[in-house]
């Protein structure tokens, strides 16, 4: 009896993480439950969350800033920089975040690795995601 409830106390919570897993996933469609180019359903936590909207009340822009949030693959805030390298491979587009002053270069204050519609920014050159930005297409 004792291990039939232990077993039980398991499978509910296993079972409870893996349903709240969804609430907490990165796509190129969204985070969590807000989805990009739909109104907002629900209220976030604007200390982790930073949401843009647009003239429609669409969401046009998500940025993350904490480590709950995760990628399928577990890629987000506090990854490294060369794992998403190295498990995106090809649909990587890497460039730096300069500072710039009209059209002279100030200097180098970042990196972002881009992945269809997420951004992995790395804005301390620490080699560390810092913020994970996903945004529609359109308005890179």
């Amino acid at each position: 009896m004792y291990k039939e409830k232990i077993y039980l106390l398991l499978f509910c919570f296993f079972s409870f993480i893996a349903c709240k897993q969804p609430e907490l996933l990165i796509s190129d469609k969204g985070a969590g439950n807000i989805m990009i180019n739909e109104s907002l359903k629900s209220t976030y936590d604007d200390n982790i969350i930073d949401i843009k909207t647009d003239a429609n009340k669409l969401v046009v822009s998500i940025i993350l800033s904490s480590s709950k949030f995760k990628t399928k693959e577990g890629l987000g805030v506090g990854s490294e920089m060369t794992t998403i390298k190295e498990v995106y491979q090809e649909n990587v587009v890497e460039n730096d975040i300069n500072m710039s002053k009209g059209s002279m270069n100030i200097g180098d204050i970042g990196d972002v690795l881009i992945v269809e519609n997420i951004s992995f920014i790395d804005n301390n050159n620490d080699g560390i995601v810092d913020l994970v930005w996903v945004v529609k297409k359109e308005d890179f």
